[in-house]
């Protein structure tokens, strides 16, 4: 996975974020969010996208603790500005193996988000003394169906 993804967490919180070889799936290097005892954040990148088009995103999420939760979220921004109420996301129960999270996101060509030119993808997950990694994300783009 690529290791040009930023992070973001609360002041005063412990969270870590990393890299790690050999850990992801079949033995890839992957991100890793390391919960400790205020637990919070996630890792971001700002992706181009152009209105009249369908996005989706897809990564690998595995959390140590089952039950906890990994997501999958974004915002929209116009000139990398957050947009705040324009956001998506996917979340799911963690099993403590490696699951796939999905996201289908379309920018109509009219309308608040078609004004987007990028979106702020975050991964993240929940819990206190827990590890969360992250995966082979890809984001696929087609025309939207007219």
């Amino acid at each position: 996975m690529s290791h040009s993804w930023g992070n973001w967490t609360a002041p005063k919180r412990d969270t870590e974020f990393k890299t790690a070889q050999g850990k992801g799936v079949k033995g890839s290097t992957c991100l890793i969010q390391v919960c400790k005892t205020t637990g919070t954040g996630c890792f971001t990148k700002s992706l181009p996208v152009t209105a009249g088009h369908t996005y989706i995103m897809k990564v690998m999420a595995k959390h140590s603790v089952p039950g906890e939760k990994v997501t999958l979220s974004l915002n929209g921004q116009v000139r990398e500005a957050y947009q705040g109420s324009l956001s998506a996301g996917a979340t799911a129960k963690a099993t403590g193996e490696w699951q796939e999270l999905t996201l289908k996101l379309d920018i109509p060509a009219a309308g608040k988000w078609s004004k987007c030119d990028s979106v702020l993808v975050k991964l993240s997950g929940t819990g206190k003394n827990c590890t969360c990694l992250f995966d082979r994300f890809e984001m696929d783009e087609k025309e939207l169906q007219k």
